[in-house]
């Protein structure tokens, strides 16, 4: 599970986008106006901290590139 000190360091990177947990699952979801990412799996805190820390030093968000794109599932309660 990635700890809410993740989301809120994402927050506070990206404050425009959503960070959130898909639940009833511990899934972390990010989105933007036009689209949304999910965690990929064996995401962990070290990977996600990594991937925050490579984004600020890129000057881009990585999250959208190394994430898989959600798909929402039409008729699906979120």
């Amino acid at each position: 599970m990635i700890p809410v000190e993740c989301l809120e360091a994402y927050w506070e990177a990206y404050p425009d986008d959503e960070c959130f947990y898909l639940e009833p699952s511990v899934d972390v979801i990010i989105g933007t106006a036009d689209k949304s990412y999910e965690q990929p799996e064996g995401e962990t805190k070290d990977i996600f901290m990594d991937r925050l820390k490579r984004s600020k030093e890129a000057g881009r968000n990585l999250f959208y590139e190394e994430w898989p794109e959600f798909k929402y599932i039409p008729g699906a309660v979120y």
